[in-house]
């Protein structure tokens, strides 16, 4: 499977506005499909039942193709920020038939391929706020929950993995946290909810607002989501946010498409 996905940030503050934008292109494979994880052995009944929902998946992504065009404020950090993107190349998630995220499969891998990019991106960039980034992500790669951030994060694969199960009912809805990017790390709360059917084709609509205890005012938070029936990723996702915090206005647009 091929997706592109497509970003738009545009920021306002008094009189001046800055605009980037963020293509990637990644290959997604499926590696595995564990049928047996489905199969669990009820107590009360005393046989083993099948969930068709408990099947799990391996799938591989590889990142295809990055392209940033970002503001002459930040524009000599342009090339720094798309290495960047490639240190989740070929992470393997583990999904199950909900939806979710069981594991990572190659976190070692991903630690050690981490380490050979950090070298080879500080060979072209110094500076503490550099070193300061670099050691954030460190810390990313070296948790238990290695890379999960990515899978909420709308820059990332975020949108790509929705967390729709393979089948559900007509009032089916879900709540989740998620980041727009990992840049500034705020953190929001998405509903996606399912509104119809027709053809085989499935449609959600997105809705969204700021946490609790945020002090950003949501303005926009919006989006669809078109799904194939019975498939796990999503055909299209289009989703707009306008927030304000500190007298700025924050203006993201993302659309994340099956080529």
């Amino acid at each position: 499977m091929l997706y592109k996905l497509c970003a738009e940030l545009i920021t306002q503050e008094n009189d001046i506005t800055e605009r980037n934008t963020y293509e990637q292109v990644f290959i997604v494979d499926l590696i595995t499909k564990d049928e047996k994880s489905a199969v669990f052995y009820d107590e009360e009944l005393k046989v083993h039942v099948r969930h068709p929902l408990g099947v799990r998946f391996t799938y591989e992504i590889e990142l295809k193709d990055i392209r940033l065009n970002l503001c002459p404020r930040v524009k000599k950090s342009e090339d720094f920020h798309r290495k960047l993107l490639y240190r989740y190349d070929w992470v393997r998630p583990k999904v199950n038939g909900w939806g979710n995220i069981v594991s990572i499969e190659n976190k070692e891998e991903l630690e050690q391929r981490w380490g050979r990019l950090r070298n080879k991106i500080l060979v072209d960039y110094t500076g503490k706020r550099v070193e300061n980034y670099m050691n954030k992500i460190d810390l990313e790669f070296s948790s238990d929950t290695v890379v999960h951030s990515a899978f909420t994060q709308y820059l990332h694969f975020g949108l790509l993995f929705l967390n729709i199960p393979l089948s559900h009912r007509n009032d089916w809805t879900r709540k989740r946290t998620v980041q727009f990017s990992s840049y500034k790390g705020e953190e929001f709360e998405e509903r996606l909810t399912y509104q119809s059917s027709k053809d085989g084709v499935m449609y959600y609509g997105i809705e969204g607002d700021c946490l609790a205890d945020s002090s950003t005012h949501v303005q926009q938070y919006s989006g669809s989501v078109v799904r194939n029936e019975g498939d796990l990723f999503p055909q299209k996702v289009e989703i707009s946010t306008i927030t304000e915090k500190k007298q700025i206005t924050t203006k993201w647009n993302f659309t994340l498409y099956k080529i």
